[in-house]
Formats: C-alpha cells, sequence, structure tokens
C-alpha cells in the first residue's frame, strides 16, 4: 500500500555558490508489510549530501537508520520516492537499475563498511581485499594485489597480510574491513555501525583513517546511535522514527569549535525548517589512486 505522503522538506535556502550534490535522497519513503499491517520504516526521507562531506546519520535503535542506508546501496528496494547519484558521467536514479546493473554500479561507486566486519574466514586479510576487485574487473591482477597490499598499508596492518581474520583484533578486522570497502576506489563509503563493538580506543583509530579519506576526497556516511560522536561529524543527518528532525549538534555549536573537513558552513539542509522533533508539519503526531589496467 502506497504511503500517505506527508511533505516533509530537509533542504535549506539555497546558497550562492552551492556544490552539485553527490548524493540527493527526494521523499524516500519504505513501508513493510507485515501481518499486523503495513509498518513504514521511512516517511519522506529528502536530503543532499555533497562530495567531501562526513555525515552521521544519527539515531536511537528502530529509527530507520540502516533501513535508510540500504535505500542508499540499493541493497534493498524503496516503496517510493528516489536516490540519485551524481558522478563525473552524469546521474544515476540508482532504483531505476537492474539487479545485475545495480550490483556492478555499487561494486565500483560504493565501499560499505559493516559493524560486524564481514570478513570471509576462510581467506586472509590480502585475498578479502582483492575479492570486490577480482568481481568488478577494474585492475590486471598484478595491479589489484600491488593495490591490494598499499590498502593495508594505509591501514598500518601490511605486515599482518597473510594471516586470516580470526589471527587479529576486532580493531584491526574493522581497518581491513575499510580497506575492502576502498579496493575499488569508490568516491562514496557507508559505514553502519562500524565502531558500535570496539573499545573508545579503538574507535578513534577508526576515526582517525576516516579523517584522513575525508581529507583525500572521500565522502563518508556513517550510521550511529552514539549522540557522543557527533562532533566527529562534519554535518548530522538525525533520524526518529522514520523522519528526518531538526539536527540539534549544529555545525558551529560543537566543542571542537573548528569547521571540520567537509562542513558547509550555515548550510544544513537535512534540517526541517520550523518542524518540532517528532511532529509532522501541519501538528500530526593518503589514499591509492586507481589504475588504468584491465583485467
Amino acid at each position: 500500500m502506497s504511503p500517505h505522503k506527508q511533505s516533509i522538506q530537509a533542504e535549506a535556502a539555497p546558497l550562492t555558490n552551492q556544490p552539485q550534490p553527490l548524493i540527493q535522497l527526494r521523499q524516500v519513503y519504505k513501508v513493510y508489510e507485515t501481518a499486523a499491517g503495513d509498518f513504514p520504516a521511512l516517511r519522506g526521507i529528502s536530503a543532499d549530501i555533497h562530495p567531501g562531506e562526513f555525515l552521521g546519520v544519527i539515531g536511537k535503535s528502530g529509527a530507520g537508520k540502516s533501513t535508510l542506508m540500504n535505500m542508499i546501496t540499493g541493497v534493498d528496494h524503496l516503496t517510493s520516492g528516489e536516490v540519485i547519484i551524481h558522478k563525473d558521467n552524469g546521474a544515476v536514479s540508482i532504483h531505476t537499475l537492474s539487479e545485475d546493473a545495480l550490483a556492478l554500479w555499487r561494486g565500483r561507486s560504493m565501499g560499505v563498511v559493516y559493524q560486524s566486519f564481514q570478513l570471509l574466514p576462510m581467506l586472509t586479510l590480502v585475498e578479502n581485499i582483492l575479492l570486490p576487485m577480482d568481481l568488478c574487473g577494474l585492475y590486471n591482477r598484478t595491479e589489484s594485489r600491488e593495490r591490494a597490499l598499499e590498502l593495508l598499508r594505509m591501514v598500518e596492518l601490511e605486515k599482518h597480510a597473510f594471516k586470516l581474520p580470526n589471527h587479529i583484533s576486532g580493531g584491526q578486522q574493522q581497518r581491513v574491513a575499510i580497506a575492502r570497502a576502498l579496493a575499488n576506489d569508490p568516491p562514496i563509503l557507508i559505514a553502519d555501525e562500524p565502531t558500535g563493538s570496539l573499545d573508545s580506543v579503538t574507535a578513534d583509530h577508526v576515526f582517525e583513517v576516516f579523517e584522513r579519506l575525508i581529507e583525500n576526497g572521500k565522502t563518508i556516511i556513517m550510521v550511529t546511535h552514539d549522540n557522543s560522536l557527533a562532533p566527529r561529524f562534519s554535518r548530522h543527518l538525525v533520524i526518529q522514527d522514520g523522519e528526518s528532525i531538526p539536527d540539534p549538534y549544529p555545525v558551529g555549536t560543537m566543542s571542537t569549535g573548528s569547521h571540520r573537513p567537509g562542513a558547509l558552513p550555515g548550510y544544513h539542509p537535512c534540517i526541517l525548517p520550523g518542524h518540532r522533533p517528532g511532529v509532522l508539519p501541519g501538528g500530526q503526531g593518503p589514499q591509492p589512486g586507481r589504475g588504468k589496467g584491465k583485467r
């Protein structure tokens, strides 16, 4: 059943010389059909995400954060709305692609980092990183092996390259997962609770890797339920009951007191002007470069 579309806007007044968004979410709805009836997981999310941003998607468990990530990556189908990705070769409305075309596009354009690492236990660390390169065919075998070792060097794990995942720590496995997500040099990195199972010191190491990637031009969208991480992001999309709500952690009020990489000063397209939290409008409740060889 199609959801009743309330007008939920997530754009502020346009800025002069505002850059082209990398990702545009347009009235994204996701409704799951259950035995108890339709369950709306997302209720009209709209937002623009710009190149070089470190966007934190913040909300409690069950708010719809991971569902939104599945809409952005295309691993689940939206009920209505649109997700548009802008790249050098044009714009792609990802939910109009066939499953095969979407899988190939995703493998080349997005890297995904999971809380539980999802490393294949029977493969060495370097083999785990080689796998997405082999599947997408962007590098020849010599280039892909050199790149895999270079990525492990970037996350300071080159000396463990030929170990199996269960022979290194959880924090090290997460860094390998980040290296694997970067295998095909995607412009976008999606991280779903990547520090959720790590201690604070290890989580800091993961954030340091992310911040280096932002400095080198990557765009990162990270999901978290931990409000204390808000100062680490350049901007926030706060989700509550499947809706985006005004940002309670606006850039400029952070304890860091400085502008973080990727932030657009004074521009908050994920804030709903005049919208009270939980109330619907109307009052209703150093990165390696890509090689040019072909397999």
